[in-house]
């Protein structure tokens, strides 16, 4: 049986745990090389596994899964640093107006919310993606399914409550965020914010977007906005500086 079908058929038997790594190493591909993107559905972090070299299974909507040495830290610092407005600058933006604390921030672009499961000391972390989530269930005690667009399905071990609650809190910050982003360029009657989201999940219709930004100022938001752009570009600049003198010095 080759790769393909073998991934056909495990995605029609039961559904994974987190800790079920081997049988998706049996059908992935080595891609050292790979990286993640909107039509990533699920990446499963290796790093605690001695048992394999790999550090990561990268499962998207189209192919068999990609397994690579690349460390899932890697990966989504990659995706923020090709995105057009960075994680740091898009977290401080969100968490200054929204004044709390936030566990396991997600990774956001327009097209794509990665959102971070529990991981270890190294900050790696297995990562699902929201746009492509089709439904979430209780599936026993303290344990929820989840069921994507490509017919995936994972168990997590925690509880549904908890689970919708970060699913939520991950959703209010992309909905914050690109709300505000996108409101001058377009009549806000007309920003569409999911349609491209293949998942169904969150369009159900029993989800009021509104609720997640009406109470978010556009003044603050800006303002926020601007002070933490200025500060990665003031960082960076930083950076540039600090090259030139140790290449000045190496001159000398």
């Amino acid at each position: 049986m080759n790769k393909k079908n073998m991934f056909l058929k495990l995605l029609q038997e039961e559904p994974l745990t987190l800790e079920q790594y081997t049988d998706l190493l049996a059908c992935s591909n080595t891609v050292n090389g790979v990286s993640i993107s909107k039509d990533t559905v699920y990446v499963c972090d290796l790093s605690e596994f001695p048992q394999t070299k790999f550090n990561a299974i990268v499962v998207e909507l189209d192919g068999v899964p990609k397994r690579t040495t690349r460390t899932t830290h890697e990966l989504l610092d990659e995706f923020s640093q090709h995105s057009l407005v960075s994680y740091q600058v898009i977290k401080k933006s969100v968490l200054a107006v929204l004044k709390i604390r936030i566990y396991k921030f997600p990774y956001l672009d327009l097209e794509t919310v990665f959102m971070t499961l529990d991981g270890s000391a190294k900050r790696n972390t297995s990562i699902i993606n929201l746009t492509l989530l089709d439904n979430v269930l209780t599936y026993s005690h303290n344990m929820s399914l989840l069921t994507f667009c490509n017919d995936l399905e994972l168990i997590l071990p925690i509880s549904l409550r908890a689970l919708l609650r970060r699913i939520e809190i991950a959703a209010r910050c992309y909905f914050v965020f690109y709300h505000h982003e996108l409101a001058p360029r377009a009549q806000l009657s007309e920003i569409h914010f999911i349609d491209h989201w293949r998942g169904h999940w969150f369009k159900q219709g029993n989800t009021h977007f509104s609720k997640y930004y009406m109470d978010v100022d556009f003044k603050s938001f800006y303002l926020e906005r601007f002070l933490a752009q200025g500060y990665e570009q003031i960082k960076d600049l930083a950076e540039i500086t600090s090259y030139r003198e140790y290449l000045s010095v190496l001159e000398n």
